[in-house]
């Protein structure tokens, strides 16, 4: 048998260890099995009291589950009543998921664990300020008592009154409005309605009649079933809508409205089961945007802002090792234009860590840099670089300034091509060394563009605008004018394009410029535009002179030395 040098035998702590490990199974085993009795029993419940088949119940769990963050079988011992065994399992990794974009994250920060309560939450369901429900109903709003208590922002919290909360009713839509001290309404959280009704409806003013201030004014909710018409301005016709107080300390401070597009008769069963969502959604609501008078502003300007931004962005959040230290970015927000570069849906983008589908940013500097700003704060700018892209595995080069920002939480991040203003400068640099000029002008409206080169040649300032086709024979030598109105006409009859040279009055003199115009058909062949390319021979036609003038002087030395008398020897 191996002894130790300390005189210990090896095969022996080799045995306890196994032990060790075999008990550790053993317990795992009888835990899992525990769990999975627990999973049954609560998929039987709500089996029995959702009138639903098993699968749709343990649909029911799982839902629940990715809501708490929870796992199955804890969700299930909280429906069932009963004790969970402990030492929950881990998750594996990778598994977490990845939370919805939620613009409060960097407007106020993440939630603190200072916002939780300090005592695990009861059973909602036996609170004393909730109603008395049947056992179908009840169960119903134990299922959304839990993705209520679950929810980190407002809007999620809207999001799960909706899917969990009143789905099974048919509403299509949840919101819930703050009360300010002047009596105007503004909303705070909302689902199911677009965001651009949802951003033009922030604010509602005292003098607008909607339900859901007489709600909060009464401080009891307003049923209107849609068979009548509504005095509320803001109520379509035929639509449905339950709007509910919210209290705290005994005072109403902010409303939720469930809304349908149709008419929809509430039996008191479900006007007592929204009462109920209305006191959970209440509790929640004060935790997340904080007491009293003091609201919330809306979640829709921020990702509105970003969508209308004229340059590609990101709302980045950090993710960090063991250290704390930021190894990547996890893309919260993508706007519209943030995937064209790269040939990526913006959609598809949100969720993936940044280094995943933009490699080229960890050796181009970029990365650091928008690490230090998230460390550091402040802001950062980058003016146009060029830099490397793969683009379905093809590298390209593209020329791009950055900047970022630190907002909240998080992090902003823009950027820009510039790729079409190198070739607009290369352009003029070309025209200017060619002495061109390119003009455009178009029909029936009567657009006119000239380059710069245009203005260059015709000596003209850009302030003052191009010339039209019936302002240019004002600018010719009037006896190169013939020449102008000759090729036009040939233009017009052969819709062929034509070549000429005139003079163009300039500066007290001319210039000598050849013209190439040509003509844009639309259907049945009728003129819609003329494009023109114009270059300036006035410095070529000098040359050209001097160097006449320099070979007629030099033949006539050759003649000259042709003639002259030999010198006698």
């Amino acid at each position: 048998m191996e002894r130790r040098a300390d005189g210990g035998d090896q095969s022996a702590l080799d045995w306890a260890a196994r032990v060790q490990r075999l008990e550790a199974e053993v317990d795992g085993l009888r835990r899992a099995m525990r769990s999975r009795a627990v999973i049954e029993q609560a998929k039987g419940f709500l089996s029995a009291a959702l009138n639903c088949g098993l699968d749709e119940a343990f649909g029911h769990l799982a839902r629940l589950s990715q809501y708490e963050n929870l796992r199955v079988a804890e969700v299930a011992a909280r429906i069932i009543g009963t004790a969970l065994p402990s030492e929950p399992e881990q998750p594996e990794p990778g598994q977490a998921e990845t939370p919805p974009f939620d613009p409060l994250t960097y407007l106020r920060g993440p939630a603190t664990e200072s916002d939780e309560p300090a005592d695990p939450v009861g059973d909602p369901v036996d609170a004393p300020d909730l109603p008395a429900l049947p056992a179908e109903i009840r169960v119903r709003l134990q299922t959304a008592a839990g993705a209520i208590q679950s929810a980190q922002t407002l809007g999620s919290l809207a999001d799960r009154l909706l899917d969990e909360g009143a789905s099974w009713l048919d509403a299509h839509a949840v919101m819930i409005w703050t009360s300010e001290p002047d009596g105007a309404l503004r909303l705070a959280a909302s689902a199911g309605v677009p965001p651009q009704v949802a951003s033009d409806w922030q604010r509602v003013p005292s003098a607008i009649p909607v339900p859901v201030r007489d709600a909060i004014a009464r401080d009891e909710p307003i049923w209107l079933d849609g068979h009548q018409p509504s005095p509320y301005l803001v109520m379509p016709d035929g639509a449905a809508c339950a709007s509910l107080p919210l209290p705290h300390d005994g005072r109403p401070y902010a409303g939720l409205v469930f809304l349908w597009k149709d008419p929809r008769d509430l039996p008191e069963t479900e006007r007592r089961y929204l009462t109920g969502l209305a006191v959970l959604t209440g509790r929640r609501y004060q935790r997340l945007a904080g007491t009293g008078a003091g609201g919330t502003a809306p979640v829709h300007w921020l990702q509105g802002i970003l969508d209308a931004l004229p340059v590609a962005a990101f709302l980045l959040a950090p993710v960090r090792d063991e250290h704390g230290e930021i190894i990547d970015f996890v893309i919260d927000h993508a706007s519209p234009l943030s995937g064209e570069i790269d040939e990526q849906i913006p959609a598809e983008l949100i969720g993936r860590r940044l280094l995943d589908i933009r490699p080229h940013l960890a050796t181009s500097g970029v990365f650091d840099a928008y690490r230090q700003v998230a460390v550091s704060g402040g802001s950062w700018q980058r003016p146009p670089e060029t830099e490397v892209i793969l683009v379905g595995g093809i590298p390209e080069q593209h020329l791009i300034s950055r900047s970022a920002v630190r907002l909240g939480e998080g992090l902003l991040v823009a950027w820009r091509t510039h790729d079409g203003e190198v070739e607009l400068a290369r352009a003029a640099e070309a025209e200017e060394l060619g002495g061109l000029g390119y003009a455009e002008w178009s029909w029936p409206k009567g657009a006119v563009h000239w380059s710069r080169g245009m203005y260059r040649i015709f000596d003209r300032s850009p302030q003052r605008g191009p010339l039209t086709l019936e302002q240019l024979p004002e600018h010719l030598v009037p006896e190169d004018l013939p020449i102008l109105q000759s090729e036009l006409r040939v233009l017009l009859e052969t819709r062929e394009p034509v070549d000429m040279s005139f003079r163009v009055r300039s500066g007290g003199g001319a210039r000598l410029v050849r013209a190439v115009f040509r003509p844009v058909l639309g259907p049945g062949g009728a003129l819609t535009a003329l494009y023109g390319l114009v270059q300036d021979l006035t410095e070529f036609q000098r040359r050209n002179e001097a160097l006449r003038r320099s070979e007629h002087a030099a033949k006539l030395r050759r003649m000259h030395g042709a003639v002259s008398p030999r010198r006698e020897l």
